[in-house]
């Protein structure tokens, strides 16, 4: 079920009620107060939770242990913005810093020492079935067991940065009172975003599979994720839905746009989308439509690159569009005028 983003805030001196809070967010865990500076114990959380990636901002003030058993439903990326911590997982540590992020595997243990009294750890996470589900779909081939991703992730320079940069849209968003995160489609799309992001920046034990040059989908294949894209361009969020509903892989199907319809499968969702609205704006009454209404509800997030689009496809802007509807209205109202020799 699709939902929007939802914020939550909290801070407390008392270690249960953090553990519950951490508990929601992500994982059940123990944590463990070490020595005197328990009494120094600051615990503040601010998260974003949606149906497949949370995202969440966790700060002690303190050095504390955290234990959790494999969370068997959730793939944990962290890294942190100030300050520093250890990560372990598996047998394996790292750093957690600005730059270097660390991923838990949903099947091991996993678990956190060492912070800086300062340090603001970022843990985002990712719903195991939805992250699978789409490398499935992008490789054409069923994902057997967990995803085994390299333990260190650098997050500053290279893919792991994109990575990051995906994470600084949906945040930017988040901060915005009319931004995508406050739309549960939109939602949807943000995070599908994000997986695709860790599944092709960060190595792991099918970036080879996503390497590969896939032969290209049937005409057959294509004409059916034609219609689907015909019949659903406003639900649509990410080419692995296409893929999903023609029955081939991501890879598999961009060959096979671009063999048997010229372009790619998210460029003809744009112009099916694109279609749409010039349609609304031709046949709607002009005082009434609102452009950025009917731009959002055909699946258009970002309005400046919307009107773009528009005016390369049809010569002008939609304003200009519903200007002209409207002088032809006018003028089909006043009737024939006469003409001056």
């Amino acid at each position: 079920m699709r939902s929007a983003f939802s914020t939550m805030s909290f801070t407390t001196t008392d270690v249960d009620e953090a553990r519950h809070v951490l508990t929601r967010s992500y994982a059940d865990h123990s944590i463990r107060l070490i020595g005197r500076t328990a009494r120094n114990l600051r615990f503040g959380h601010r998260v974003a939770l949606s149906p497949l990636v949370n995202i969440g901002y966790t700060t002690f003030g303190t050095d504390l242990d955290i234990a959790a058993p494999p969370t068997s439903t959730a793939y944990i990326v962290c890294f942190t913005t100030r300050g520093h911590a250890t990560m372990t997982c598996g047998g394996e540590s790292a750093l957690l810093t600005p730059a270097h992020a660390a991923i838990a595997a949903p099947d091991k243990q996993f678990g956190f020492e060492c912070w800086s009294d300062a340090s603001n750890v970022v843990g985002i996470r990712i719903r195991r079935d939805a992250l699978e589900d789409d490398l499935a779909t992008l490789i054409g081939r069923p994902v057997a067991g967990p995803v085994r991703f390299k333990f260190e992730m650098n997050v500053s320079t290279g893919p792991g940065a994109a990575f990051l940069r995906t994470l600084h849209l949906i945040e930017a968003e988040l901060e915005r009172p009319d931004g995508m995160s406050h739309d549960s489609w939109l939602t949807e799309r943000l995070s599908r975003l994000l997986i695709a992001s860790l599944l092709t920046a960060q190595p792991h034990d099918h970036s080879e599979q996503l390497r590969e040059p896939g032969r290209a989908a049937a005409s057959t294949a294509v004409r059916a994720a034609m219609e689907f894209v015909e019949s659903n361009p406003s639900e649509i969020t990410t080419v692995v839905e296409i893929a999903q509903a023609a029955c081939v892989s991501v890879r598999a199907l961009e060959h096979g746009f671009r063999k048997h319809v010229g372009v790619s499968p998210m460029a003809y969702l744009r112009d099916v989308r694109l279609a749409r609205v010039h349609e609304e704006l031709l046949s709607s009454d002009p005082r009434e439509l609102s452009i950025t209404r009917t731009a959002r509800r055909w699946g258009f997030a970002h309005l400046s690159r919307f009107s773009n689009a528009y005016r390369q496809k049809y010569g002008v802007l939609p304003s200009e569009t519903l200007r002209g509807r409207r002088a032809d209205d006018v003028a089909f109202d006043r009737g024939p005028q006469p003409t001056h020799r």
